[in-house]
């Protein structure tokens, strides 16, 4: 719910009019074989999220302190990764590498 009203909030300050914000969500009553017309569901979430919206307006608009940006190893204590890690060895890096 915040990542829609943010970026609806994001919209709205570039300029664009949005009306509905809907969340599209996997069906709990989707078997297999149902038309794939059925497989996602759309919920209204307008006013939920303009309320939601409003509140992240008013941090991002009085909010002197701006964030620190910080590159961070992410991860953690995954063997699989060890060693192929984001900071591990240098500063960069592809998806894929091996």
């Amino acid at each position: 719910m915040d990542d829609l009203a943010y970026t609806v909030m994001i919209f709205r300050r570039a300029g664009a009019k949005v009306s509905r914000a809907s969340l599209v969500l996997l069906s709990r009553t989707y078997r297999f074989g149902d038309s794939t017309h059925q497989l996602f569901e759309m919920v209204d979430k307008t006013d939920d999220v303009n309320k939601r919206a409003t509140e992240f307006r008013r941090a991002v608009l009085f909010d002197q302190n701006q964030p620190v940006p910080e590159l961070v190893s992410a991860c953690r204590e995954y063997p699989t990764y060890e060693g192929e890690c984001l900071g591990f060895r240098s500063l960069t890096h592809s998806v894929g590498d091996s």
